[in-house]
């Protein structure tokens, strides 16, 4: 029995042609043993039989060498960029992680990348949806996860200008969105919510606190539950069909993590806000257009540890600090507010609900 074993370490292929024989011969002999065929005959179809189990052991053999011959993939995602905070997941047991592009630019992503690596966008590691690079939650599927410093891995929380453990200066201010270059206002915004579990201010519209996570109601700012399909505060469907591929997505969603499709929070005819994906604005009945929309792109640039935001313009590619409200080639323009590139037809920023400076003739 050991030289038996002995040959099929040493010859698997000689040894799985031999056993393909013998079973090809048996099945063939047992059913066609009523035929009637001569010494001859017999002999032709077991000599066929032996080699045909030849072939298909050769055939199986170089399916193996192609497997041990194949590239191993890489476990682990690209190395983290110290212009980014690093996330790491924290979702409940069971939750389905599957990604397939990126919801900004449409590229092939690898499951669990928490940044594009063609566009640069920062994703949710858990859906894929796309968040603010210092957010501590995903607004889409609820997921959340700690922070932790790309130089050193300390530990850091949202709200941290620096690393405590070793210094390192952040390029995000900690409110989510505001740009670094625009001043602290002394009084909140009209129309703008705080969180009631953390207390930092978001934007009317928002379905999750960017800091803590926590969904909130888009429409009164009241906690709900996961499982809440309307909102008990204010009865706001908090679910409704992406007009771009149906698929069931939060009330305050501004991209669809699936389809990429552009749901505009504010009418960019008056400035209301809106929720869900109505056809029509309910106060001045302008038409609802739902596509996906050109985002500007932002990279970092470092000097003496100090890091620096500027922007791609998706119109002429040219690239500008991010405190400029305008692009300097193609004179598209930003968002004072959230710095969103707003269209030349917009009166009123879709994300914010800001109104547009007027554009030069």
């Amino acid at each position: 029995m050991s030289a038996i074993k002995r040959f099929v370490d040493q010859h698997p292929r000689l040894a799985a042609w031999a056993v393909l024989a013998v079973g090809f011969i048996i099945i063939v002999v047992l059913s066609a043993r009523d035929v009637g065929f001569n010494a001859g005959q017999w002999a032709a179809l077991i000599v066929a039989l032996i080699g045909l189990a030849g072939l298909c052991a050769w055939i199986i053999g170089l399916e193996e060498d192609e497997d041990v011959d194949a590239p191993a993939e890489p476990d682990q995602p690209p190395a983290a960029d110290e212009s980014k905070l690093v996330r790491t997941t924290c979702v409940p047991p069971g939750t389905e992680v599957s990604v397939a592009d990126c919801p900004k630019c449409g590229g092939a992503i690898a499951n669990g990348l928490n940044v594009c690596p063609h566009c640069d966008a920062d994703l949710c590691p858990a859906c894929g949806a796309l968040v603010s690079s210092n957010a501590a939650g995903c607004a889409a599927c609820g997921a959340t996860w700690d922070l932790f410093c790309p130089r050193c891995d300390g530990e850091v929380t949202p709200q941290d200008a620096a690393c405590s453990h070793c210094g390192f200066v952040f390029p995000e201010p900690p409110t989510p969105r505001r740009p670094e270059s625009d001043p602290e206002p002394e009084t909140e915004p009209e129309g703008d919510l705080t969180c009631p579990s953390c207390g930092t201010r978001i934007y009317k519209g928002d379905p999750a606190c960017p800091m803590c996570g926590d969904p909130l109601c888009p429409r009164c700012g009241q906690l709900v539950d996961e499982e809440d399909d309307t909102c008990p505060g204010c009865g706001l469907a908090l679910l409704f069909a992406c007009p771009g591929c149906q698929t069931e997505i939060v009330t305050g969603a501004e991209v669809c993590p699936h389809c990429g499709t552009f749901v505009p929070r504010f009418c960019p005819a008056c400035g209301e806000p809106r929720f869900g994906a109505p056809e029509r604005c309910a106060a001045c009945g302008q038409g609802a257009v739902y596509q996906e929309r050109p985002m500007v792109r932002r990279i970092s640039r470092a000097v003496d540890d100090q890091v620096t935001y500027w922007f791609i313009c998706p119109f002429c590619g040219s690239k500008f600090p991010s405190d400029h409200p305008t692009c300097p080639e193609c004179c598209e323009v930003l968002c004072s507010r959230c710095r969103l590139m707003v269209l030349p037809s917009e009166s009123f920023c879709p994300r914010c609900g800001t109104p547009c400076p007027a554009r030069e003739a």
